[in-house]
């Protein structure tokens, strides 16, 4: 694969998750927080999961991931779209 081909799905990929947390922001806090009974729980369970994966991934890809595993990324530490939305722009 090409350099080339790698910014250009790195830039979908980011355009993308822009359009789904444009929707999200939409979200009332009930409805954001609202257990889903579908997979992990609720939107925010999601959108902070979503983040923590890619984390994680670029961690793993850039030999950045902590040996400690107290250190990971944790759902928990994410209960609000600003520090999800923080995070989540720190890793774009």
């Amino acid at each position: 694969m090409h350099v080339a081909d790698l910014k250009t799905l790195f830039a979908y990929h980011y355009w993308a998750n822009r359009q789904v947390w444009g929707c999200v922001l939409q979200l009332t806090d009930e409805q954001f927080n609202r257990d889903l009974q579908y997979s992990i729980g609720s939107i925010q369970r999601h959108c902070a999961h979503i983040m923590i994966v890619e984390w994680f991934w670029f961690s793993v890809v850039t030999d950045r991931l902590p040996t400690d595993r107290s250190q990971h990324l944790k759902s928990s530490d994410f209960l609000t779209r600003e520090a999800i939305q923080a995070r989540w722009d720190e890793l774009e």
